[in-house]
């Protein structure tokens, strides 16, 4: 079953959402630097977003489900006029995400990976 949540969650309420679904979703067209993937990755779940900005330090093919990009779209009104946002492609976030439901320990597999690649980065960015 999926769930889209459309209001603000409280920051007190994120270690239980994580522990109630079977991955994060998060397909957008950008990010800063993807605090809600760290954290659902730290937790051993598996993370399916798009495959383009500040995530890209730490989200890889063997520690998440990557999201390619169709194509970029150049921001032409408001703050961030100029910069550039990804569009996902629709139809591969459907196989991926069909391929999460059909084989769940790949998804198991993919989030452990996830939880080992964080915790090392944290370890070594704080030496």
């Amino acid at each position: 079953m999926i769930h889209v949540i459309s209001e603000h969650i409280e920051n007190k309420r994120y270690p239980s959402l994580y522990r109630s679904v079977d991955a994060l979703v998060q397909a957008s067209r950008g990010e800063g630097w993807g605090r809600p993937h760290q954290e659902a990755m730290s937790m051993s779940l598996p993370v399916i977003a798009t495959n383009w900005s500040g995530t890209m330090v730490f989200m890889t093919e063997t520690n998440s489900f990557l999201v390619p990009v169709q194509r970029m779209e150049t921001l032409a009104v408001g703050p961030f006029k100029g910069h550039q946002w990804a569009i996902p492609s629709v139809v591969e976030l459907r196989k991926i995400l069909r391929a999460a439901v059909t084989y769940p320990e790949r998804g198991r597999d993919v989030g452990l990976q996830a939880r080992k690649d964080i915790w090392w980065r944290r370890i070594l960015l704080s030496m």
